[in-house]
């Protein structure tokens, strides 16, 4: 592959403005926002962003921005009725709405129903959470954007799912990097000689298009044996 592909900062530009900023992202599982109150501060994708689940129930996103000097409103995960900005105490509710500022009568003008957290597009469903990091752009069509993916994603019931834990890990690469080694199995037999190859048969895979995304399985050794079974045993 050309190396430009990777180190290009224009190329980089258009990345993140057209796959990352231009269409909707995963950015949690239903199971981060458990309840009313459920809060996560999402600094994964460039922008601060705070996902909530308000008094309804009904998972939001918000930029993590105060209204008045852009100070962040969460930090971290929780539960949390309100979110008080640490530099001018603007309270918002998990709704994304203004709820309180200190000297009300200094915002003569500045109504509070223009002023509340600013939402972005969100749509829950099979237990995810799909948002689009700006705001407008209408509403998120997620069947579509899965192209036939749905009933699949649908299947593994993540709705009924716990969160257990979560970790950050942070590398020096370009993302194309990372994605690159899970689409092939070609490396199995030299780099994890020791670990996946004896479980699975190097550089052999199964892919299925569904629109812009892509399912691809590897096929375990154990094949070899399944074949000779009944369907009814198949694991």
């Amino acid at each position: 592959n050309p190396v430009e592909d990777y180190v290009s900062e224009t190329q980089g530009e258009m990345e993140r403005a057209r796959l990352f900023m231009g269409r909707p992202l995963v950015l949690a599982a239903s199971a981060q926002l458990p309840g009313p109150g459920s809060f996560l501060a999402h600094d994964l994708s460039s922008q601060p962003i705070l996902l909530t689940r308000d008094e309804a129930g009904r998972a939001r996103a918000f930029l993590n921005v105060c209204r008045h000097r852009g100070a962040r409103v969460a930090e971290g995960c929780g539960r949390s009725r309100r979110f008080v900005c640490p530099y001018h105490a603007w309270t918002f509710g998990t709704d994304g709405r203004l709820l309180a500022r200190p000297d009300e009568a200094s915002f003569v003008g500045v109504d509070r129903e223009s002023h509340g957290l600013t939402e972005l597009p969100l749509v829950e469903r099979h237990g995810l959470i799909f948002a689009r990091l700006k705001p407008g752009g209408g509403p998120i069509d997620v069947d579509a954007m899965l192209g036939g993916l749905a009933p699949e994603l649908a299947a593994y019931g993540l709705e009924g799912h716990v969160h257990f834990k979560s970790y950050d890990a942070e590398w020096g690469l370009n993302w194309k990097l990372a994605i690159d080694t899970f689409l092939e199995s070609y490396h199995f037999n030299v780099l994890h000689n020791r670990t996946i190859h004896p479980i699975f048969h190097p550089n052999l895979g199964a892919f299925d298009p569904y629109g812009e995304n892509l399912r691809l399985m590897f096929a375990r050794r154990t094949l070899r044996e399944m074949k000779d079974l009944p369907e009814a045993e198949w694991n």
